[in-house]
C-alpha cells in the first residue's frame, strides 16, 4: 500500500510540474520580423519619452549615468540609419571580446542593450530576445552620432 501511495505522489508531483511545459511562451519558431526588428523596438521605447541610458566600459568595467539632455543620442542614432544598407548580417570576425562598450537602455518595463564594437558597428539586442542581434554599420552616419564617439566621451577623464 505505501508504494502505491509513493507512486502515485511522484506520478501527481511529476504531472503537475510538467503541465506548464506546454506553454511555448519564450521558444520563437519564428522569423524575425525585420532585419532592424530590434532598433524599432527600442525607438518605441525612447519615443514614450521615460527611459534610461547607461554606458559600461569594457576595459576598465566602468559605468556611467548619460544625463538626461545627452540621451538624444539614441534616437538621433537610429533615426540617421538607413534600413536599406546599414543593417547587415552577423560579421563573421567579430566575438564578445571585440565589445568596447555597452549601453543599457531601460523604458517600459523592457531592457535593451547597445554593443558598441568599434567606430563603424553597434549591436542592438534586448536583455533576453529570442530572434538575433540587429548588427548596424556607422557609415554615412553623421560623426556626431557616433555611438562609439559619444561613449568615449563619456568617460574622457576632466582636465
Amino acid at each position: 500500500m505505501k508504494k502505491f501511495l509513493i507512486c502515485l505522489m511522484t506520478i501527481i508531483l511529476l504531472g503537475s510540474t510538467l503541465c506548464g511545459c506546454s506553454n511555448t511562451i519564450f521558444i520563437s519558431f519564428e522569423k524575425k520580423p525585420s532585419a532592424y526588428y530590434y532598433s524599432d523596438e527600442v525607438m518605441k521605447i525612447v519615443n514614450s519619452g521615460t527611459y534610461t541610458v547607461k554606458v559600461l566600459d569594457m576595459n576598465m568595467y566602468k559605468e556611467e549615468t548619460v544625463k538626461d539632455n545627452e540621451k538624444n543620442i539614441i534616437p538621433d542614432f537610429l533615426t540617421h540609419v538607413d534600413k536599406n544598407k546599414n543593417y547587415i548580417s552577423h560579421p563573421k570576425d567579430i566575438s564578445d571580446k571585440d565589445i568596447q562598450y555597452k549601453m543599457f537602455i531601460e523604458g517600459s518595463g523592457q531592457k535593451y542593450v547597445v554593443n558598441v564594437y568599434n567606430d563603424n558597428l553597434v549591436c542592438v539586442h534586448p536583455w533576453d530576445g529570442t530572434f538575433t542581434e540587429d548588427f548596424i554599420t556607422s557609415e554615412n552616419v553623421p560623426v556626431n552620432y557616433n555611438l562609439c564617439g559619444f561613449c568615449r566621451y563619456m568617460f574622457k577623464p576632466y582636465d
